[in-house]
């Protein structure tokens, strides 16, 4: 079973667009990222990632947010996202479903080229993640 860190700028704070970068930490309850890949021309293998892991720094105000990847970046289309309050952990959520592709040779997986494998995955990434409280936040919930 293999482990995928994960993290993209696709999820926004729901917060004021003056408000500093909001940090989000995955739910690996709910983030299964899954791929398809050519088995010789004649069928697609279709697979998840069982577990998953990762942080989304994203700032509402530029519209940017950083991403950290454990091997190569790799651009996602996002499909949909969506940032609720949520109801009983008072903080914000979010959810996204995205999409991306990438050679396999990039990363040293050849094997079967030599007999007409193609080398693209597609990846789908459903993803959902909480807002993690400020450092304020955090001091004043301590006292």
């Amino acid at each position: 079973m293999k482990t995928c860190l994960i993290s993209a700028a696709l999820l926004p704070a729901a917060a004021a667009a003056n408000a500093e970068p909001t940090a989000y930490t995955i739910d690996p309850t709910r983030t299964f990222p899954s791929f398809e890949a050519d088995h010789m021309g004649i069928s697609v293998w279709r697979g998840k990632l069982n577990k998953s892991r990762g942080k989304v720094l994203y700032d509402k105000a530029t519209g940017t947010g950083s991403v950290e990847i454990v091997t190569r970046p790799l651009t996602l289309t996002v499909h949909t996202l969506k940032c609720i309050h949520h109801p009983m952990l008072k903080r914000d959520y979010c959810g996204a479903d995205a999409s991306g592709s990438f050679n396999r040779e990039d990363f040293g997986l050849s094997a079967g080229q030599d007999y007409g494998f193609k080398m693209n995955v597609d990846l789908r990434i459903q993803v959902e993640a909480i807002a993690q409280p400020r450092q304020a936040e955090d001091r004043r919930l301590q006292r």
